[in-house]
């Protein structure tokens, strides 16, 4: 099982409480819970879940797209047929795209359209959810990133708070308070997103990667 709303909370909880324990009663925890759901948006940007779903081929060039296809964010990772083999076989991303059609958008291909009867594979990326247990397939690895990034995301919520009071008709010193604390929690708002960037980056690579699977070396058959 992957990380948890309520540890993700937890972790961020934490950090809050070393860092900015006066920020607490400026959100509830239902507020501060809420926005997280915000976070695994964010997240699934840089590191989007990979799915896979199988299909048969038949004698139209034409298939639905997959059930769990978010339309906006998804798209396809790759396609691999004839399936199982090593080293993989995938068609090119030249010989299909995704078209709308009269019942809706479809996967459609331009040739090499998998036989009849087939099996193929489509590799799609989704973004991750907490389902309503609040678990998720966000792996544990990535909590002290995903903790970072609700930091900054708390940060910017803390600074549209002291904002909303930043009123013209208050008197100049607290004007200037206000509008110090806007400043202050936009700056941390800036350097845990930084962190989190940081955390979340290959150090080799500097790229991201994808979650699922494909993340695990031992499965990809490219490798034997």
């Amino acid at each position: 099982m992957g990380a948890t709303l309520n540890t993700l909370y937890a972790q961020a909880n934490r950090l809050l409480l070393n860092n900015d324990s006066h920020a607490l009663g400026i959100l509830s925890e239902a507020d501060r819970k809420l926005l997280i759901k915000d976070v695994i948006r964010v997240y699934s940007k840089k590191r989007p879940l990979v799915q896979l779903e199988a299909y048969t081929g038949t004698s139209d060039d034409w298939y639905d797209l997959p059930a769990a296809w978010d339309d906006g964010f998804s798209s396809i990772y790759e396609i691999e047929y004839p399936i199982e083999n090593s080293p993989k076989d995938t068609i090119a991303e030249k010989d299909y795209y995704i078209d709308l059609m009269s019942g809706g958008k479809k996967l459609r291909f331009n040739r090499n359209n998998p036989k009849a009867d087939a099996t193929f594979w489509v590799k799609f990326l989704i973004r991750h959810t907490f389902d309503s247990l609040g678990d998720s397939e966000i792996p544990e690895s990535d909590q002290t990133a995903i903790a970072y990034l609700i930091m900054s995301i708390w940060c910017e919520a803390f600074a549209t708070h002291f904002a909303s009071k930043a009123d013209p008709s208050l008197a100049e010193a607290e004007a200037i308070t206000y509008t110090s604390r806007v400043d202050e929690y936009t700056g941390k708002a800036r350097d845990w997103n930084t962190k989190y960037n940081n955390e979340l980056k290959d150090e080799y690579t500097g790229t991201y990667g994808k979650v699922g699977f494909l993340q695990d070396p031992y499965w990809d058959r490219d490798n034997d």
